[in-house]
C-alpha cells in the first residue's frame, strides 16, 4: 500500500520557528498517514526516527517534509538521504515547494540541486557569523573556551602567591584563569607541602 509519510525534526531548542508541533500539524494537513518526528541535530547522521522511516519505505511511497533543512543540514547529507529515498522507490516532497522528486523531470532535478546548494550556503553563512562573533568577543577581551596552559614560570609564581596566603580567586584573577584552574595547577604543590609539614612534625616528636 502506497503511503504519504511525513518527517519532522527540530534540533532540540524550545520555542524555535518550525517546532515539532507546527511541522506535524502541517504534515497532517498535507495528508501524511504516518509521521516520524524527533528532536535531534541535523548534523547527526544516526537519527533513529529517520533511519526507521527509510527502512520502512516501499516503492511508490512519498516522503513529505516542511523544509529541506528538516531532512539535512548539509548538501552532501541531503543528497545522500535523497538517494536512499530514491533507491527505496519513494519520492520526496517539500511543502515549501523547494523540491518534488515524486514526479521527476530534468528541470525539477536541476532546481533541486540548486536549492540544496543554497541550503548549504546558508548554513555556512550562519557558521561564519558565529565565527565572526567569537572573533569580536576575543578582540574585546572576552574569553571563549578553555584557557591555554600556563607556563612553568607562571606556575612557580602561583605557588609563591599561594604560599604568601593569596586565595585561589585572587591568583586566578592575576593570571586570567578560573579558580578551579588554579586549584588544579596547585594541587600537587599543596599536597607536597602538607606531606613536608607532617614529616617535620613527626621528626620533632621523635
Amino acid at each position: 500500500m502506497i503511503m504519504n509519510i511525513g518527517y519532522a525534526r527540530v534540533s532540540g531548542a524550545t520555542g524555535q520557528e518550525g517546532g515539532l508541533e507546527t511541522q506535524i500539524a502541517a504534515l497532517e494537513s498535507a495528508g501524511c498517514e504516518r509521521i516520524y518526528s524527533e528532536s535531534i541535530s541535523g548534523k547527526n547522521k544516526n537519527r533513529p526516527e529517520l533511519q526507521s522511516m527509510i527502512k520502512a519505505l516501499r516503492k511508490g511511497d512519498v516522503v513529505t517534509i516542511t523544509k529541506i533543512d528538516r531532512l539535512a543540514r548539509s548538501m552532501s547529507d541531503f543528497f545522500k538521504l535523497t538517494e536512499e529515498i530514491k533507491e527505496a522507490g519513494a519520492g520526496l516532497v517539500s511543502l515549501d515547494g523547494a523540491i518534488d522528486t515524486s514526479d521527476s523531470s530534468p528541470c525539477k532535478d536541476l532546481l533541486w540541486q540548486l536549492l540544496a546548494s543554497i541550503a548549504e550556503f546558508e548554513r555556512k553563512l550562519i557558521f561564519q557569523r558565529c565565527e565572526d562573533g567569537r572573533a569580536r568577543a576575543k578582540s574585546l577581551g572576552k574569553h571563549l573556551g578553555r584557557h591555554s596552559k600556563t607556563t612553568k614560570q607562571q606556575d612557580e609564581q602561583m605557588k609563591l602567591a599561594h604560599d604568601q596566603g593569596q586565595s585561589y580567586a585572587q591568583i586566578g584573577k592575576t593570571f586570567g584563569i578560573s579558580r578551579m584552574s588554579v586549584y588544579r595547577r596547585l594541587k600537587g604543590h599543596i599536597e607536597a607541602k602538607k606531606e613536608s609539614e607532617i614529616h617535620c612534625i613527626n621528626n620533632q616528636k621523635s
